[in-house]
Parts: structure tokens; sequence; C-alpha cells
């Protein structure tokens, strides 16, 4: 969760292609509570909770996943079944995880399970249309 930068996901909606973008995020996300142990817990709840003084932090980061999960799913390359509170759900699992003395190690094994579970391709393809181009090659 970098302050303003790429977790609250401005400059990933014109800076890079749809799923690259929402994989960065998550990443981004996944890596924030090794700085800050136990902020896992606090982020999940803070949402439902307008009384926090995170709350509005939360439903920013929140709502700027949502806007790169639906940039992807225009171009088809993010499974249309998945809405913003989805992905930050798993999100949060995600960092979940990397929190775990037992679990750490596998992060970022699970972290690629989630991301292809997300993104109907592999990062790095571009656009639909780019991915049409570098199928029919």
């Amino acid at each position: 969760m970098a302050t303003g930068g790429a977790f609250v996901g401005a400059e990933l909606e014109t800076s890079r292609s749809p799923g690259d973008a929402v994989v960065v995020w998550l990443r981004d996300f996944m890596a924030y509570p090794r700085n800050y142990h136990n902020v896992v817990t606090l982020v999940m709840a803070a949402v439902g909770d307008a009384e926090s003084a995170l709350h509005t932090s939360c439903l920013t980061m929140r709502a700027a996943g949502t806007r790169l999960l639906e940039r992807a799913q225009a171009e088809g390359l993010a499974r249309a079944d998945l809405d913003g509170p989805d992905l930050f759900a798993l999100a949060g699992a995600l960092a979940w995880l990397g929190e775990q003395p037992t679990l750490g190690p596998r992060a970022d094994h699970l972290f690629d399970v989630i991301a292809s579970a997300i993104l109907t391709s592999p990062p790095g393809l571009g656009t639909e249309a780019e991915r049409r181009a570098a199928e029919s090659v």
C-alpha cells in the first residue's frame, strides 16, 4: 500500500495493460503487511467500519482495485464473475498468507495461483487484441 502510488491505482489505470495492472495492485497489497504486521485485519475491518480512521483510505484502495479489475474485465482479461469486493477479499487473503511464518515461503506460489484464477490470460500479454495477434502468429 504505497502512499498514493500503485496501490491507489491511479498510475496503473493508464500506464500498464489492464491484466498487468491488476497483478501489480495485488502484489502491492500483498507486500504491505511485510512492513506493518497485522495490518490486514485492521484494513479488512475498516472497510465495514465508517467510524474507523482507516475507513476512507481502505475504501479508496478497494475502489482502485475495482477500477483496475473492471478495466481488465472490459478487455476480456479478467473473469467476469468477480467484483471489487471479491478482489479486495482475495488481496486480503494473500496478504494474510504472507504474514504467516509457516505459509510465508508459499506466498509467491499462492499469489500466482490466485492471479491465474483472476485473469483469463497470463499477465504481460497486453490487450485482448494484442493477445489475439500473438495467438495468430
